[in-house]
This record gives C-alpha cells, structure tokens and sequence, in this order.
C-alpha cells in the first residue's frame, strides 16, 4: 500500500487548524469567564468596603481584654443626645506619638455621630492659629459648640466625653458637701478622704461646694444635690430644719451616705428625718460570709441590682462596713420608694455590735438579702394652664456607708459608677447613666532573671543558629543534586 505523503500532511496540517480553532474558542471563553469573575469579585470587594466603611462604628470589633477601644455607654448616651455641632481642634505636633492614638479615638466618637469634627494643629507650623485659641502648651484639645468653648489636655476617653457633655449643659450644676459633723473631706487626698470622688464629678461638669448649715440660714439657691457624706456628729435640729425646707419646699436633692453606728461610735439620729422620705436606717453590721470583699466578711459585695434608674447596667460593687437602708413599708403619699441592691441570701445583718465575734443569731439578727440602699422620689399634682400635671418633686438616695467611695476604693469594681450614677439621678439627668468610660489599662510583664535568659537565649542565639543550619542542610542536597 502506498501512502500520498502529500495529502496525509495536508489532513494533518487542516486538523491542527481544526483543532487550534476550538483550542481558541475554549481559551476565549474560559478566559471571558475568568474576566467575569474576577470583576465580580473586585464588585464585591469594592461593596463590602463602603458598607464597612459606612459602617464603621458598629462593624469593628474590640479583641482587647477589657475593651479598652469600645466607647463606653456613657459616651455613646451623650453623643446620642448631641444635636449640634462640635468642632474639636487638637494641637499637636506632627511627631508626637499620642497624636494617632488620639485620632482613631476622636475617630470613634464621629462613627457614632457626625456632629462630631476635629482636626489637628502642629503648634510650630501654625503658630498664628495657636495664638488665636490662646494656646501656651502642647497638646491642648479645644472643643466649640456655638458660643461655648471648653479645653482639656487630656485625651483619654474620659476626658473627651466630659468635654463634650459641659459644651452640651446648660452651666454647670453645683453640688454642696456638707460640712461641720467629721463628714468625708472632698480636699483631702489620703487614702480615707473624697478627693477622687470630687475629681470624678468635676470631670461630669458639676462644680462642687462646701455647705456649713450652722453659718447658713438656709441651702443655697444654686443648690442641684446636697450631699451628706459620713457624718461622725449628729446635726442639729436646725440644720434638719434647713434641709427639710430645701427639700420638701423647694424639690430638693438629696444624697445621704450614713456608716453604721459601731464605726463612727456615735448616733448620729438622722432615721426620723429620713422616715419622713419612706427610707428607714437599721442600726448593725451587714455581715456576708459567701460575698466578702477579699474574705473580709464585714466587707460584702453586692451583685444583685433591683430594678431602677441607678442600678441600670450597674456591675458589683463592695461595701467596707455597711448598715442596712431600705423602704418602709408604707410610704408617706405621694412618694416613690425603691431599695437599689441586696446582699446574698447568706448575709445577715449583725445587730449585737458590743463584740469582735459576730455569728447569726436568729433572735436577734436579720436574716439577709440585706438591703443597702433606696432612693425615693415625690410626684405631685399642680395646676398649668388650667389642667392638672403631674410633675416631679424632691429626691433622696440613702446608702448604709459612705467610704465605699473613698480614694482607697471608689476605683474597685463598680463602687464609682453607683455614686455618679446616684448624682445623675438625682439631677433628673437619666440619659447619662451608665458606666464610665475606662481608663487606659497597663500592663507589663515582670519576668525573673531566669525567664529572661531563655528568652534572650531562645531568640537571639538558637533561633538564627536553626535558620543557619536549616540553610546549610537545603544547599547541602541541592549541590548533592546537582552532581548527580
């Protein structure tokens, strides 16, 4: 058989053609599908960072320990509230470290409302505008709301909120201490006085006073809260008189934080005069043997929060020696009684104080919960416009202790939080209660100096000598490689 060597090359020439063609038509689609694809994906991309974006201050998510970069609840409420703008001006230089901390903060509070703007001055490249604000210090933050300017050199998150909740207050509200009886001093800086407290406050835009009612004949005008404050020395009739007044006349606030009486050896005999508010005073000890304060039973930590304004969101808080403050069962009319946080079931209140050793006596002892605390509240009926409206009248918070908010301790736990919160209730401002913002938490690592020879000597010598032998081994194999 003979075979045309021409027409065989021919055939095989025409099926190459044949088949480069498909060849062709394959690649064109698959690479049409692949341009697809890959513009889907870009779209879809593009989409979920502007949603993410626009999104920003609900879609981040905080993976530090304690939240450190979460605004609080308190901010969140006072930027919620805000409804004008806030032009924030930073002055900064451009080299300064906690210039991008303060930026992704302040960055924050605009994703949760764009009310919110601010920018950053470099002092020495700007001087003029400096002078303008009359800056004289690096660092310097200015907050403007209209008319209403504000200044800080702090930038932690308890700074800014502060800053921005004076801009959106009409003045600021002013809080008297009464003073006279040995109550907790405001000025003083030991572990025992209230200096902390007072800070705290001031950082909430209250301006806080002292008030001596045996050289004032009456509360002031300007009076928001007067606070009573661990009286060691009973008042007398005409201070009760004077605060009674401001109170039932005037629709006072009032904040009473009474010790019981083993620790300040002396009845103050101030339970009649808040009897007349719905809130009665046990004499004794609060003991909680299961819910002690680093095992110190006279010390009882409170987890269980009733129902109220105060308490919303409120977590533990301890109580270095507390007494019992409650409801009475039948208030006077009109007024709202609530108790605010109970101990365990396990508590008891201690009623035999002459003696070291405490343990329940059923006869004389109160079986716990215990309560530690109530607030109540007057509503009343008065005429405007010619209808009746019911409107809201004076106000007390009563607490079984008062150095729960000492220097030593107004930190701990939620301590801080029920004593502001108590003030912004009081004040009838409910939108601001939450918790406060946190502080920056720092944290180091203390190593031995063993811990840290294995360390120098893990990463500095055996590390790089495992990467040089790894190296010598893989260029070893490849020259044997080679050669074969």
């Amino acid at each position: 058989m003979k075979f045309d060597k021409k027409k065989i090359s021919e055939k095989i020439k025409g099926a190459s053609k044949k088949a480069s063609k498909v060849l062709g038509a394959r690649q064109t689609k698959f690479g049409s599908n692949t341009l697809v694809l890959i513009l889907a994906l870009l779209g879809i991309l593009i989409l979920v960072n502007y949603i993410v974006r626009k999104e920003s201050g609900t879609l981040r998510y905080d993976m530090t320990k304690n939240k450190q970069f979460t605004l609080s609840d308190q901010t969140k409420k006072a930027l919620k509230n805000l409804d004008d703008d806030v032009a924030i001006t930073a002055f900064f230089q451009t080299d300064n470290s906690s210039r991008a901390q303060l930026e992704n903060l302040l960055s924050e509070y605009r994703a949760k409302n764009s009310h919110i703007k601010f920018e950053f001055i470099d002092p020495d490249k700007n001087p003029t505008k400096a002078r303008e604000f009359g800056i004289t210090r690096y660092g310097t933050i200015v907050f403007k709301k209209g008319d209403k300017t504000e200044q800080t050199t702090g930038f932690s998150e308890s700074d800014i909120t502060s800053s921005i909740l004076k801009l959106d207050r009409d003045g600021n509200k002013v809080v008297y201490f009464i003073i006279g009886h040995k109550e907790k001093d405001v000025s003083l800086t030991s572990e025992k006085g209230y200096s902390s407290i007072k800070n705290t406050l001031e950082k909430e835009g209250f301006e806080i006073k002292n008030l001596n009612l045996t050289t004032n004949s009456k509360v002031p005008d300007d009076a928001a809260v007067v606070i009573l404050a661990g009286p060691q020395k009973a008042l007398l009739d005409k201070e009760k008189e004077s605060l009674k007044k401001y109170l039932d006349e005037r629709d006072g606030k009032l904040f009473a934080l009474v010790d019981p009486r083993k620790e300040i050896k002396e009845d103050i005999k101030i339970s009649d005069f808040l009897d007349d508010y719905g809130i009665s005073l046990t004499d004794g000890m609060v003991i909680d043997p299961t819910k002690a304060f680093f095992g110190d039973v006279a010390a009882p930590v409170v987890e269980k929060w009733e129902s109220h304004q105060i308490t919303e969101g409120l977590s533990a808080a301890f109580f270095p020696g507390v007494q019992m403050a409650a409801k009475m069962d039948k208030a006077p009319e009109n007024v709202l009684v609530s108790d605010l946080g109970k101990t365990s079931n396990d508590s008891w209140l201690e009623t035999t104080l002459d003696t070291e050793k405490v343990k329940y006596d059923s006869n004389t002892d109160k079986k716990g919960p215990i309560s530690i605390g109530a607030a109540a509240h007057l509503t009343k009926k008065v005429q405007e416009n010619g209808q009746e409206v019911t409107k809201e009248g004076l106000r007390v918070v009563v607490l079984g202790d008062s150095d729960f908010a000492v220097n030593g301790y107004e930190t701990f736990l939620g301590n801080q939080d029920l004593f502001v919160n108590s003030l912004h209730w009081l004040v009838s401002e409910e939108e601001l209660i939450s918790i406060r913002p946190k502080e920056e938490d720092q944290r180091t690592v203390a190593l031995t100096g063993r811990q840290g020879r294995i360390i120098f000597y893990t990463t500095v010598v055996i590390m790089p000598l495992v990467a040089i032998g790894a190296g010598i081994y893989v260029w070893s194999r490849r020259r044997k490689t080679r050669r074969k």
